[in-house]
C-alpha cells in the first residue's frame, strides 16, 4: 500500500455543502500553530508542555484569559499529527471531538503529491467553516500547519492557487495585506491570529496575539515574531 495518501477524519465531513449559496460563517476563528515538536511524528516535550499552557491559560475550559468570548468554541479542526496532538489536552478539556483534515503519506508517497492533498484539504477546511450552517455565528480553533497559514513561498509553489489561510480568508487583500503577515515564521509557535467574521463571510476584524505564561510555563519559548527560538542547547526539539 506504500506510496498512497491516507485521509484521517475523527469527524467526516464528506463533502462541501455545495447546496448552500449563503456564507454561513462563524463569528470569530482562532488559529494557532501546533507546538514545537521532536519529528515528523511526534512533539517534543516543550511542545506537549505548551500544549497543556494553551489550554489552561487561552483555549480550554476554564482558561485564565479565554480567547473565546462568548464560551467555548463550537469545533477544534485540525490537519496534521502534530496540530491533533497539541488540540488533544484542548479538546479533553472542553469534551469537543477533533475534527481533522489530516494527510498521512505512505512509505514512498511523493512530496508533490503529499503537498497537493494538503493543499486540497486546507480549501475543503475554508469551505467547510465558511458554508456549514452548523458554525454559523459560532465560534471555531483551528490547530493548524504554519505552511498552510501563512507562506509566501508555499504560494509562489501554486501561482493561481489559493492555498493558505492568508490567501483562503483574502486576508492577502486591502484592508488587510499590510498588516498580516505574509509567512508565518518556521521558528515561531508563541501567536495567534485571531479574525472576527461579518455575517457574510468577510473579515471584521484580525489581530496577532502573543502567547504569555507564568508560573510553571514561564520558561516556554517567547521569541519575537520572526526571531530564533530559544531552546536550550540539549532540547530534543526541532529547531524549525
Amino acid at each position: 500500500m506504500s506510496g498512497r495518501l491516507w485521509r484521517i477524519r475523527l469527524i467526516t465531513l464528506a463533502t462541501l455543502v455545495a447546496s448552500v449559496h449563503c456564507f454561513a460563517a462563524p463569528s470569530r476563528l482562532v488559529i494557532v500553530r501546533h507546538s514545537e515538536k521532536l519529528d515528523k511524528w511526534n512533539l517534543c516535550q516543550t511542545g506537549w508542555e505548551r500544549a497543556d499552557a494553551l489550554t489552561e491559560q487561552y483555549l480550554g475550559m476554564n482558561a485564565r484569559t479565554p480567547l473565546f468570548e462568548s464560551g467555548p468554541p463550537a469545533a477544534i479542526f485540525t490537519m496534521t499529527l502534530h496540530t491533533s496532538q497539541t488540540a488533544q489536552p484542548i479538546a479533553h478539556s472542553l469534551g469537543l471531538p477533533l475534527t481533522n483534515y489530516v494527510v498521512l503519506p505512505g512509505a514512498s508517497a511523493p512530496k508533490e503529491a503529499l503537498d497537493a492533498e494538503a493543499n486540497r484539504q486546507n480549501r475543503l477546511a475554508v469551505g467547510d467553516l465558511l458554508n456549514n450552517p452548523r458554525y454559523k455565528g459560532q465560534q471555531v480553533l483551528m490547530v493548524w500547519e504554519h505552511f498552510h497559514i501563512a507562506s509566501s513561498a508555499l504560494e509562489s509553489k501554486y501561482p493561481g492557487e489559493q492555498i493558505t489561510l492568508r490567501q483562503l480568508f483574502k486576508l492577502d487583500q486591502p484592508p488587510f495585506a499590510k498588516v498580516v503577515p505574509a509567512t508565518w515564521p518556521d521558528s515561531n509557535y508563541n501567536f495567534f491570529w485571531v479574525i472576527d467574521f461579518n455575517a457574510d463571510g468577510s473579515v471584521k476584524a484580525f489581530k496577532t496575539l502573543r502567547q504569555a505564561y507564568q508560573g510553571r510555563y514561564a520558561n516556554l519559548p517567547d521569541n519575537d515574531w520572526a526571531a530564533s527560538e530559544s531552546l536550550p542547547n540539549d532540547s530534543s526539539c526541532l529547531r524549525d
